[in-house]
C-alpha cells in the first residue's frame, strides 16, 4: 500500500503544537488529517482554540468536537497551517486550488508562524506553468483585468471558474475567480503586485509568507524553514 504522506506531515506537525495556542487551519485534505490528529490527543485538545479559512475544516473541527472561536475577534494566532498546489526553495507557494486565498492570507498575515504541509512532490525549485495561478476579482472587472494580465504578462488563457452548472462561481465577498495558465511563469515580485491592481481582491501567489514547511515522501521528513 501506498504510504499517506499527507497524513504523515500531518502528524509531525500536530508535535508542534503546545496547549492553549490559538491554531489557524486552511483547507484540504492534509489539514483534515492535521485536525483528527490533534482532536485525538482530548487533554491538549480541550485547551486549544481554533479558527478556519475553509468552510469544510471548519465544519470538521466542529464535528471533532474542537473549539472554534470567530477570527474577527483575533488580533494574532499562534500558529497558521495550510496546504498548497505548489512550494518553491523560498517557501513561495500557490494555493489556487481552493479558491479561498483571499481568506487564508488573511489568516496567515495574523499568524505569528505559517507553516505549509503536504507531500513532498509539492515541492519545485522554481514554479512551472502546469499550476494555474488564480485572481479574485470585483465582477465589473473581469474583462479589465484579464486584459492587462494578458498585456503584462506571458499568459496562454485565462478562463473564468464555474460550477458544474456553467455558472460562475462566486467567493463569500462575491467576488469571481479567474484562472491564469501562463506560457513562461512571470517574475515573483512583479506578479505579486498585482493586488494592488483596480479590482483584484487577492491573488493566489503567497510571496514570501510562510516561514517553513514540513513535507513528507519516500526518503522521509523533510523540514525546511526560512533562514
Amino acid at each position: 500500500m501506498q504510504p499517506n504522506y499527507k497524513k504523515q506531515a500531518a502528524i509531525e506537525a500536530a508535535k508542534k503544537l503546545k496547549p492553549h495556542q490559538i491554531i489557524g487551519l486552511g483547507g484540504g485534505g492534509t489539514i483534515a488529517y492535521l485536525a483528527e490528529e490533534l482532536a485525538a490527543d482530548i487533554n491538549k485538545a480541550q485547551t486549544l482554540r481554533f479558527v478556519s479559512s475553509s468552510v469544510e475544516t471548519e465544519n470538521l473541527v466542529v464535528d471533532l468536537g474542537l473549539n472554534v472561536i470567530d477570527a474577527a475577534t483575533l488580533t494574532f494566532i499562534d500558529v497558521y497551517f495550510d496546504g498548497c498546489d505548489q512550494l518553491d526553495k523560498e517557501l513561495n507557494a500557490l494555493k489556487s486550488g481552493g479558491g479561498i486565498h483571499t481568506d487564508e492570507k488573511a489568516l496567515a498575515c495574523m499568524a505569528k508562524e505559517f507553516i505549509l504541509l503536504g507531500d513532498v512532490e509539492k515541492y519545485t525549485d522554481q514554479f512551472n506553468i502546469n499550476c494555474l495561478f488564480t485572481v479574485e476579482v470585483v465582477p465589473y472587472a473581469i474583462g479589465y483585468i484579464s486584459d492587462t494580465l494578458k498585456k503584462n504578462f506571458d499568459v496562454l488563457h485565462v478562463v473564468i471558474r464555474t460550477n458544474a452548472d456553467k455558472k460562475n462561481i462566486l467567493t463569500k465577498r462575491g467576488g469571481i475567480l479567474l484562472d491564469v495558465k501562463f506560457q513562461s511563469f512571470p517574475e515573483l515580485s512583479a506578479l505579486n503586485q498585482i493586488k494592488v491592481w483596480p479590482g483584484i481582491i487577492d491573488h493566489s501567489l503567497f510571496y514570501k509568507m510562510a516561514m517553513a514547511a514540513i513535507l513528507c515522501g519516500p526518503e522521509g521528513m523533510n523540514h525546511l524553514s526560512i533562514s
